[in-house]
This record gives C-alpha cells, sequence and structure tokens, in this order.
C-alpha cells in the first residue's frame, strides 16, 4: 500500500474513533439543574414553569429519569400536582400533566407511570390500572422491577402487583 493510501485511511480510522468519542461523550454529558421558585435553569437555558403550568403554585422536586430525562413535581392545589418532564437532548418538556404522583425505574423511561382521580396510566395515556369506585389506591411504587399498587379496602390497604 502506498503512502498517500495508508494516510487516508488512517484519517478515515481517526475521524471514525472521535465520532465515536463524541457521541459517546453527549449522551452521558452530566446535566445541570436548579429551581428558583418557579424559574427552571437546565443546563444554560431558563425556562418560566409558569409559562407551562399556569396554575402552578410552587415546585417541589427535581428527580433525573435517565440521564436523558428530567422529571418535575410541582403543586396546582392541595390536591393536584404538576407533572413534568423534560427531556435534556430534546431539550423540550416531553410530558405536561397533572395527578397525584409519578415512579418509574431508574434509568427506563418507558417505566413512567402516574396517578391521576385513582387512575394509573404510562406516558401514552394508557390505562394500567383502575379500582373500583369505593376504593381509593394510595400509593404506585416499583419494587426492584416489579409495579405495585396500594389500594385501600375497606378499613384496610392491600398491594397488589400490577402485569
Amino acid at each position: 500500500m502506498n503512502k498517500k493510501k495508508w494516510i487516508i485511511l488512517v484519517g478515515i480510522v481517526l475521524i471514525f474513533v472521535v465520532g465515536i468519542f463524541i457521541f459517546t461523550g453527549q449522551n452521558n454529558k452530566t446535566h445541570e439543574y436548579f429551581c428558583d421558585k418557579f424559574m427552571l435553569t437546565v443546563d444554560d437555558e431558563q425556562y418560566d414553569l409558569t409559562e407551562v403550568v399556569p396554575q402552578l403554585s410552587s415546585v417541589s422536586e427535581l428527580l433525573p429519569i435517565t440521564n436523558q430525562q428530567l422529571f418535575i413535581l410541582g403543586r396546582i392545589d392541595e390536591n393536584t400536582n404538576a407533572l413534568l418532564i423534560y427531556d435534556f437532548k430534546k431539550d423540550e418538556f416531553v410530558f405536561n400533566g397533572t395527578g397525584t404522583t409519578m415512579c418509574w425505574i431508574q434509568d427506563d423511561f418507558d417505566s413512567v407511570r402516574y396517578l391521576k382521580d385513582n387512575v394509573v396510566y404510562d406516558l401514552a395515556g394508557n390505562v394500567i390500572y383502575q379500582v373500583e369506585a369505593e376504593h381509593t389506591i394510595n400509593m404506585i411504587e416499583y419494587i426492584e422491577t416489579e409495579f405495585y399498587v396500594t389500594v385501600s379496602v375497606e378499613d384496610s390497604q392491600e398491594q397488589v402487583w400490577v402485569e
């Protein structure tokens, strides 16, 4: 192989290797975020959360779901929370809903479930679980990778495993 072809081959390999490092570095980037009253700062961008949820009265939690999504829990009133998910890669809110709570398996965006009006939903709006009118869902949670719902039945509570 002559010297010119060798230099071209080495150049292509270097470009490929650098591309892989850049791509994996962006996917593993640690994002910075905080909220001051209603002003959410994500990396170098700022969002007024009252423009996203006008009736918002407070923001109480910022929790990472994965390295690419951030859960924001806000309060609307004494019975309703704002449930927001911000996607770092898309630089936008990918979910804006209301309900009581949200849960997920860490680093598994597809596992996200939320509770609203005594019904458990996935992010696509599909009903995952609901109870009869006389029962109340008190809590939704993952234990390891299993999804459970705690339901009030008369004067007791029972934990229901949901497939």
